[in-house]
């Protein structure tokens, strides 16, 4: 099926208002952002549902959402920036967010007439019908854009915002930080102060040198391997969502401490950890690996709290360590898979500290560079894409894109089911039929 046309209305940069951020400003990117130099954008669409024509669009929403862009910048000013190379020596090349006054991002405004109602489902959709309507970001010379907007109109359908993040620049948690103050300031007009986010990079000492240790390692050739891994281009590469409702997830959660009991072990087992045993070994299920493999999970974590003393919930930029955990497949696949799945995932959240952050990456890139049965995650519940309302309701759908490029699970809460967790991938059409099969016939247990 060819994909419907976009008609691009405007692209506009978006500038900070004035006298709102320092002249110059130079934020150095610390090591945490290290393992994401390079890696492909991170890219969410949110969909909503919005019956008016384009032009009523143009004139009283577009406004708003532009000046709200630019009060919430003024803030979030490294979003704005570009980051830059500052410092080069034969092992490592050092990089800063360069900031400006005169900094902006692209704000690009299309029309669609595709079928917004079939786009938003939870349901599998071909990735070639999503991209039209995702940012990209620029590069000139050196120096790389880090965030971009698209807002695409579907007349008296709906609306899909669709973002576009450098990584490097931001964790997940940061970013959504910034889409929901953006959104807050969207309704009322005026930035609130107490979402004003932490940005001194001063917080993050360095003792052990783990900016050099993670330079040397060659993790920023990581991304382009494991994008070149992804099946991307498939022509039938399609994305869909997964719900465990509350009910699935208590009842998997009663099995796996039940396994547990009998086994006289114990390890931390939330909601997320029962959430993605559950994907991870119906992934491996449905892609029909080969076995005598050890097969790994790659869970980004937030080392936020973990710092004595903890760094402020609201620090700005990236702050994430490597959750690595190993089954052999032959467990992964067994009778008792979901509860070894679980223990793995469970003792590996338990055994983070800042102290192996060295070792983690070091076992991370290892996997990376030599292990085709390595499956990676992205997002969390805790970001609570479904409340992203800009004036005109909350979400019906949100999809990470940049899946699509990594192979990455993405984890959110449910959009549908109070307490649920939404789970999202990309995979060819007869892959994720096979996907769909297992999770839905493994839950009848």
């Amino acid at each position: 099926m060819a994909v419907p046309s976009l008609r691009c209305i405007e692209s506009a940069s978006i500038g900070l208002p004035p006298g709102s951020t320092p002249n110059v400003a130079s934020i150095p990117l610390t090591y945490f952002g290290i393992p994401w130099f390079g890696m492909p954008p991170v890219k969410r669409l949110f969909f909503y549902n919005f019956p008016h024509p384009t032009s009523y669009f143009l004139s009283s929403i577009l406004p708003s959402l532009k000046s709200s862009l630019s009060l919430t910048l003024a803030k979030f000013y490294p979003l704005a920036g570009v980051m830059r190379p500052i410092s080069s020596t034969e092992k490592e090349t050092k990089h800063e967010i360069y900031c400006t006054e005169n900094d902006s991002v692209w704000f690009t405004v299309a029309e669609s007439h595709d079928d917004f109602q079939h786009l938003s489902r939870q349901d599998a959709r071909l990735v070639s019908r999503l991209e039209p309507f995702v940012p990209f970001l620029t590069k000139c010379d050196e120096f790389k854009q880090l965030f971009a907007v698209q807002a695409t109109v579907f007349p008296d359908q709906g609306v899909v915002i669709g973002i576009a993040v450098n990584h490097a620049a931001c964790d997940g948690t940061s970013s959504m930080q910034f889409v929901q103050s953006w959104a807050a300031t969207c309704q009322s007009g005026v930035f609130n102060s107490s979402s004003d986010p932490v940005i001194n990079r001063a917080l993050l000492s360095d003792p052990s040198d783990l900016y050099s240790f993670l330079s040397n390692l060659g993790t920023k050739e990581l991304p382009s391997k494991k994008e070149s891994q992804a099946p991307s281009m498939d022509p039938n590469m399609v994305l869909a969502s997964f719900t465990l409702t509350r009910d699935h997830i208590q009842g998997l959660k009663r099995l796996i401490l039940h396994k547990a009991e009998e086994r006289s072990t114990s390890f931390h087992c939330s909601t997320l950890v029962v959430a993605l045993a559950y994907a991870w070994i119906t992934h491996v299920k449905a892609c029909n690996f080969e076995s005598n493999n050890k097969h790994s999970l790659l869970l980004p974590a937030d080392f936020r709290a973990r710092f004595q003393p903890p760094l402020p919930l609201t620090y700005f930029g990236n702050c994430v360590g490597a959750c690595i955990s190993q089954i052999e497949f032959d467990d992964l696949i067994s009778d008792n898979g979901l509860f070894l799945a679980a223990e793995a995932i469970g003792k590996s959240i338990e055994g983070l500290s800042v102290g192996k952050l060295r070792e983690n990456w070091f076992k991370a890139v290892e996997l990376f560079s030599n292990r085709p049965c390595l499956l990676t995650t992205a997002g969390s519940p805790k970001f609570r894409v479904y409340e992203m309302d800009f004036g005109w309701g909350k979400p019906v759908r949100v999809d990470m894109f940049s899946i699509s490029k990594t192979g990455a699970l993405a984890m959110a809460e449910s959009g549908d089911v109070q307490g649920g967790v939404e789970i999202g991938l990309a995979l060819p059409q007869h892959v994720m039929d096979c996907f769909e099969k297992c999770f839905v016939s493994d839950l009848q247990i």
